[in-house]
This record gives structure tokens, sequence and C-alpha cells, in this order.
């Protein structure tokens, strides 16, 4: 059995392709961003050059603990 997906890698994409033109605008430092399905699986990332080592797990936490509290208020 094959699972449709929430969301298409395009749009994913397209996502993370403006939270990081956002995050140059307002000149923030090195971002990295990442999108999780409704499972808490990663979709997508992408890290600007700069960015820490860490910061795909930090992001993915963030991300799943921002899930997380969305899916309590429900």
């Amino acid at each position: 059995m094959r699972l449709k997906p929430s969301l298409t890698l395009d749009a994913a994409s397209a996502i993370l392709d403006s939270a990081l033109a956002y995050s140059r605008a307002e000149n923030m430092l090195p971002m990295t961003v990442v999108i999780l399905d409704a499972g808490g699986k990663m979709i997508a990332g992408k890290s600007e050059d700069g960015s820490g080592i860490m910061r795909f797990d930090i992001a993915r936490g963030k991300a799943g603990r921002a899930f997380g509290n969305i899916t309590k208020r429900v």
C-alpha cells in the first residue's frame, strides 16, 4: 500500500525557499529549515552555507515540538 503524501516535494521546496529568502531579507544568521509530515517524519530540509552542524537536529526538534503543541490544543 502506498500512502498519499500530504505535501508534495515541490510544494515543500517552495516553502523552504521562501523561508530562507525571508531570513536573508531580515539579515538573520544562516538558517536551517525542515518540514515534517503529520507523523513527525521529515519531508524536506534545506540549510544555508555557514549554518551549524547540529542545525538539522535542532530544526527538527523545534518543528516537532511546535507540531506537538498544535495537536494538544485540538
